[in-house]
């Protein structure tokens, strides 16, 4: 009779380990695929995490960048025949020019200039290869401006700042 209890005690505690490492697997297994599948955002549970370095060239002031408040933005589409509005308007200050290159450019670096209407270069802005969108903070006062592929000169975006 004790060895029927022993082999019985016996099974019973396998079968909680086997139950534990079941619930474990299940556990590492569901953290695997929410890690894999993005769901899980450190900045959402307000953890800092390294962002990528920036490779072009500011255009902000710091002031200006030290500024708590979020700026609009300007969004200017390049497609593989150039930009997809040749003019665009915005009012003057601080915004954001976003630009979106097409799927025909992802895989290599897109250089962009932005320009006075005389022609003097403000800034150049690089979109790397791989990258859909790069965004850059401006401080533009009112005026004619263009935004120009370096390697394509006939594909200007006139921007208007008001």
């Amino acid at each position: 009779m004790t060895q029927s209890m022993s082999l019985s005690l016996r099974n019973r505690s396998l079968l909680t380990l086997d139950r534990r490492a079941v619930i474990v697997s299940i556990l590492l297994s569901v953290g695997a695929i929410v890690l894999a599948v993005g769901i899980w955002r450190p900045d959402a549970l307000g953890i800092k995490t390294a962002s990528p370095p920036n490779i072009s060239t500011p255009i902000a002031s710091s002031a200006a960048t030290a500024s708590q408040e979020t700026p609009d933005q300007l969004l200017v589409k390049l497609r593989s025949s150039g930009f997809e509005q040749s003019e665009v308007s915005h009012a003057d200050g601080q915004f954001v020019l976003v630009v979106e290159v097409g799927k025909d450019f992802r895989n290599e670096e897109i250089a962009l200039e932005l320009k006075r209407a005389d022609g003097s270069v403000i800034a150049e802005m690089s979109v790397p290869a791989g990258m859909p969108v790069q965004s850059q903070e401006v401080n533009l006062q009112a005026g004619q401006y263009t935004l120009s592929v370096i390697n394509h000169a006939a594909w200007v975006c006139t921007i208007t700042v008001q």
